[in-house]
């Protein structure tokens, strides 16, 4: 919904290796460059953080990013279409990790893994 984000629609879906997660088809323009004809290493970032907090979301936390590292593979291209997957491991009191990756067909271009962690977000105030 956001006017500056990456368009793309999420599912439910099991992951290749056929853990339920989510799911993400996505084609990055021109506007998302970063090297030539690849997407911006931020910008894939940004995606990997959207779907670890949808999958984390699917198990009815509420919980924020602590942490996220982005490992990055190959250059993920620009104008192709691309899945992009994210899953929980696993989840202890507030603390969720989750795993997400990048496919340019069966090569990955790029994968991250995050904690998260839960808070009251109705208490959050601003300041």
């Amino acid at each position: 919904a956001n006017p500056f984000g990456v368009p793309m629609e999420i599912e439910r879906a099991v992951c290749p290796d056929g853990r339920p997660g989510v799911r993400a088809r996505i084609r990055f323009g021109h506007v998302h460059e970063g090297p030539p004809h690849g997407v911006h290493g931020g910008i894939v970032a940004a995606v990997f953080d959207d779907l670890l907090g949808h999958a984390q979301h699917m198990h009815g936390a509420q919980a924020l990013t602590a942490t996220l590292t982005v490992r990055y593979r190959s250059v993920t291209p620009i104008d192709e279409e691309l899945e992009v997957f994210a899953r929980v491991e696993q989840s202890a009191g507030r603390r969720w990790i989750g795993k997400a990756w990048c496919c340019f067909g069966e090569a990955v271009t790029a994968e991250a893994e995050a904690l998260f962690v839960g808070v009251d977000l109705g208490a959050m105030v601003r300041t």
